[in-house]
């Protein structure tokens, strides 16, 4: 991935539009399993002054399929169509296959960097997804 590029997605987790509409989902305390997922990672690569927008967790479990839709949903609904995700969870293939399934693309291999406030920079290896 380009550093023009990085910058673009890192500019779009910044964003108020972005900002705004995570901030709303979060005060109306109705979020599905797989909104909260896409508000926490969110807030999270604001914390951790990541590289990219991270998602270090993906939505899992029976409901995967459902879950997943309301996550990719959730992200373009709050204009994120790029992200990384750094999960090494067990569930990992299945989450994937239905991330694939709702929309998302992968575009392949990258890394994010964290800024993290009281401990040394952190690179992580992750995977670059798309969503149509």
């Amino acid at each position: 991935m380009t550093e023009e590029r990085r910058a673009e997605i890192k500019r779009i987790l910044e964003t108020d539009d972005t900002a705004i509409y995570f901030q709303r989902l979060e005060k109306s305390g109705k979020a599905t399993w797989g909104q909260g997922i896409a508000y926490r990672a969110w807030r999270d690569s604001l914390e951790n002054d990541t590289s990219m927008f991270e998602v270090h967790e993906l939505p899992w479990g029976s409901n995967v399929n459902e879950e997943m839709h309301d996550f990719v949903e959730t992200l373009r609904a709050a204009g994120v169509d790029r992200f990384a995700v750094t999960d090494e969870s067990t569930a990992l293939m299945t989450s994937l296959h239905a991330l694939i399934a709702a929309g998302g693309i992968l575009e392949g291999p990258c890394t994010v960097t964290r800024h993290l406030p009281y401990w040394p920079e952190e690179t992580r290896l992750g995977l670059e997804i798309r969503i149509a």
